[in-house]
């Protein structure tokens, strides 16, 4: 890597442990995280349902006949 890009890289980890300091106590605040933990936690697996071909359907939408 080049010098840019590890500087680049080091501003990158310094401003987000901030941002998710501050998004987690945002979270707390407004008493989400522990939804917003259930979201994060659930990612891989609609990762994977994407890659086995769902990413067309919204399979958990609530809406009918659209």
């Amino acid at each position: 890597m080049s010098e840019a890009q590890l500087q680049y890289a080091l501003k990158d980890v310094i401003f987000l442990h901030r941002i998710k300091d501050l998004l987690e106590k945002r979270l707390g605040r407004e008493k989400r995280l522990s939804i917003a933990q259930a979201c994060f936690k659930f990612l891989p697996y609609k990762a994977t349902l994407d890659l086995m071909g769902w990413d067309k359907e919204d399979i958990f939408s609530h809406s009918i006949g659209q």
